[in-house]
């Protein structure tokens, strides 16, 4: 995934950005990142592309080392990866170094291709064992919200049938 064929992604998001219907919305940096990781988010692997509303609008790019913790990487090409937002926030702060560090940060180090394929497949752990749980717990609140609203219309019924009683 990441620096796999980079100089021929790079070579066609550079083309690409020739072309006026993309260099309209799109900057060369972002293409690589859209190229490079296939159109899908690197978590759940949704296709963005999949229509206008979604790539513009359900995309975000994720900091796999998160830029409040590593300042040095926050613009480091390899450190964004492309996200849907669902799993931009379930990933939220997470930290796929912390525990067990393939590299040492402090010393100035930065991961090879190898460690940031790693560090991607701990966060995407990361989102697929919390999923669940914000699932459950937005179960338990769309059940909550569903059942007010069938007592707001049956509310609104009896009003409308009281009003025309009268």
């Amino acid at each position: 995934m990441h620096g796999e064929g980079i100089m021929d992604i790079a070579a066609i998001a550079s083309a690409l950005c020739k072309q006026e219907f993309i260099a309209a919305d799109w900057t060369e940096k972002h293409l690589l990142t859209w190229l490079r990781d296939g159109g899908k988010c690197t978590y759940c692997h949704v296709n963005l592309l999949e229509n206008r509303g979604i790539a513009y609008y359900f995309y975000s790019y994720d900091h796999v080392l998160p830029k409040h913790r590593y300042p040095k990487f926050e613009h480091v090409p390899e450190n964004l990866v492309l996200s849907c937002r669902e799993c931009n926030a379930i990933k939220g702060k997470f930290d796929p170094n912390k525990k067990s560090p393939i590299f040492n940060a402090e010393s100035g180090e930065s991961p090879n291709d190898a460690g940031w394929r790693e560090l991607v497949r701990r966060a995407a752990a990361h989102v697929r064992e919390t999923r669940p749980q914000r699932e459950q717990q937005f179960d338990k609140g769309r059940k909550a919200i569903l059942e007010a609203l069938k007592v707001l219309a049956n509310d609104q019924r009896r009003t409308t049938d009281d009003e025309i009683r009268t």
